[in-house]
């Protein structure tokens, strides 16, 4: 999950480097997933895998587009500044980059030299259409933090739990 521009625990497979990474996370983070990588036979390139995850299934009622303003705050590279604590949600700024965003406060934690981190957020939007599955990680008052194959983010519209 640390290797993209956003919060992506599907396996990353890169034929030309040679390099398979299967970890999805399943262990240290609360979105993260269990990922088995299939080998093909006969000397075939075409790697597959299937994932697992401990979330609800939810179908989406209306699909929603992503914007282009986006940042995922991963872990070494987590120190922020809380601009406004609130009992959800809260106001930081990424102190390497100066990106505000607002964060869930159940997510910052202060470590023992004093600085604040916070653990692995993003407010990326999912693209979604209606009809799309999702894991549901985190239902807030904003909406939803979900998962759709392997790839983290924010939805703003209704669900359909299954």
């Amino acid at each position: 999950m640390l290797y993209r521009d956003i919060e992506d625990a599907s396996p990353l497979i890169d034929l030309a480097s040679r390099i398979v990474s299967i970890d999805g996370g399943c262990v240290l983070r609360e979105e993260g997933q269990l990922n088995a990588l299939i080998i093909p036979e006969d000397g075939s390139e075409a790697f597959s895998h299937i994932a697992y995850d401990r979330f609800p299934l939810a179908r989406v009622k209306r699909g929603q587009r992503t914007r282009a303003q986006r940042y995922y705050i991963r872990w070494g590279d987590a120190a922020v500044e809380v601009l406004e604590r609130g009992a959800e949600f809260s106001r930081i700024r990424h102190l390497r980059t100066g990106y505000e965003m607002d964060v869930l406060t159940s997510r910052i934690r202060r470590v023992r030299n004093g600085t604040t981190i916070v653990n692995d957020s993003t407010d990326y939007v999912l693209p979604l259409d209606a009809g799309d599955l999702v894991s549901v990680v985190t239902e807030t008052s904003r909406g939803f933090f979900v998962k759709r194959n392997g790839v983290c983010g924010w939805y703003f519209g209704e669900l359909e739990y299954l």
